[in-house]
């Protein structure tokens, strides 16, 4: 007789209300004036720059948020989608995780610069070269700020081998100094630290998670809540965390979020404007016991920081002269992204299927994050590559093409459409394997292989 083994699955999906979104054509673009990154006006045509554009990325449209509407509202949106969708009694849910790297911004004084994340900057000037350090940002508001922490920290199991710290608003400018005297206390070298994880404080101010369980009116003052921030794979490392926690016998229920609004971040006359979209999506996911394996299989992740990898993709000031020079806007290395993502995420995929007990013909689905179409075709080209395969038929859902780049929100709003059968030639049937995949500042690589029920 087999024993039964708590495992997570998905019980239901969801996505904030599109219905309001503005669906913005590359044609959008065509009156803008793009800078390079020394703030000189481009030379070539708009229409040549955007055909270009198009060309290179296969990125032909993108949505944008409503002008109501902030980060949190899509939260809140996609969040009930999904708990009606799973027929969740919201009472019942024991955690909300909600991935974001932004927050509810409104004027441009609402942004935050946490991309890279600062686990990300702190790993950097240790020098840990070891990419299975994984570092993370997680964010905590409200009164019980303490008590939540205690409780994340039992639940993921951080010890003496992690490298965790605490800080408050006043204490950010001292945070890597902070992480230099605090690592001799680990009881491992730096390079086998299991993490590195900064705890943000925010006092009286409600994390965005913390907002999304009063919007969703959920009263049960036992739901734990807290953001994650880990660039665009932040929504898939959330999953990660409630896939632990459910199967360390913590709780039965989460619900995961990842909801961004891109669009407030991108600089109008940086031409990677053009690649970033506005999204919700969320995920319910519940214990369930099984004699044989479901739902969350595996996981593998990395964190590269070494020498200016983690600023491949940052916050910085305008490329155009026209703008405060105290702004703030996301900024990228493209090149140097494109190739690392190329170079590094088709031999982990060969690495993760060895380590899971799974071969490349056992995978139904590819569901990856979206930076841009055409890359994902050379990835999955790669990959097949290696195992001397051509790409088979309708293995990976694309939305990028026509709804860009939403970061955390793209897998969980594939997902959702997947599993609502509204993406032509992709569904999810029981006993398909889905790979979930996602690539972005930090910067960061998470894969996991999932079974559905």
């Amino acid at each position: 007789m087999y024993m039964k083994t708590t495992y997570s699955t998905i019980l239901g999906t969801g996505r904030h209300t599109s219905g309001s979104d503005t669906i913005v054509p590359n044609a959008h673009f065509e009156n803008q004036t793009f800078c390079d990154a020394k703030g000189i006006v481009l030379g070539k045509p708009t229409l040549e720059i955007i055909k270009k554009f198009e060309e290179i990325t296969g990125t032909k449209g993108r949505h944008y948020a409503a002008a109501g509407k902030v980060t949190s509202t899509l939260a809140i949106e996609a969040g009930e989608d999904a708990i009606r969708s799973s027929g969740t009694h919201r009472e019942d849910i024991d955690l909300i995780i909600v991935a974001n790297n932004f927050g509810d911004i409104t004027t441009p004084s609402d942004k935050i610069d946490l991309v890279p994340s600062y686990a990300s900057r702190i790993k950097n000037y240790l020098q840990i070269l070891n990419p299975d350090v994984v570092a993370y940002d997680i964010s905590l508001g409200g009164p019980d700020c303490a008590t939540t922490y205690r409780r994340i920290e039992e639940y993921l199991g951080l010890d003496t081998k992690d490298l965790v710290i605490h800080i408050n608003d006043h204490e950010q400018e001292d945070m890597l100094e902070i992480s230099e005297y605090l690592l001799p206390k680990c009881s491992v070298d730096k390079e086998q630290l299991n993490s590195i994880v900064v705890v943000h404080y925010l006092g009286s101010k409600p994390s965005l998670a913390c907002k999304v369980r009063k919007g969703l009116g959920i009263h049960n003052p036992n739901t734990l809540a807290y953001d994650l921030y880990f660039g665009c794979p932040g929504f898939l490392q959330a999953m990660i965390h409630a896939d632990v926690i459910i199967k360390n016998n913590r709780i039965k229920k989460a619900l995961i979020i990842g909801a961004e609004i891109l669009s407030r971040v991108a600089e109008p006359e940086d031409m990677d404007n053009m690649l970033y979209a506005d999204g919700a999506g969320a995920v319910i996911m519940g214990a369930i016991e099984s004699e044989q394996p479901v739902g969350m299989l595996f996981h593998k992740v990395r964190s590269d920081t070494y020498n200016q990898q983690a600023f491949m993709i940052h916050m910085g000031p305008a490329y155009s002269p026209h703008h405060d020079p105290h702004e703030l806007f996301l900024k990228m290395f493209g090149t140097r992204v494109h190739k690392y993502a190329l170079n590094l995420i088709p031999s982990m995929i060969k690495e993760a299927l060895k380590e899971a007990g799974l071969s490349i013909g056992d995978i139904a689905q590819m569901v990856f994050h979206q930076p841009n179409p055409l890359m994902l075709q050379e990835i999955a080209r790669r990959t097949f590559a290696q195992f001397e395969l051509p790409v088979p038929n309708d293995i990976m859902p694309i939305i990028g093409d026509t709804y860009g780049n939403s970061s955390v929100a793209c897998i969980p709003i594939i997902l959702d459409r997947m599993y609502r059968k509204q993406l032509d030639n992709h569904t999810i049937t029981s006993g398909d394997i889905i790979m979930l995949l996602s690539i972005g500042a930090g910067m960061n690589i998470n894969i996991a292989f999932y079974k559905a029920s």
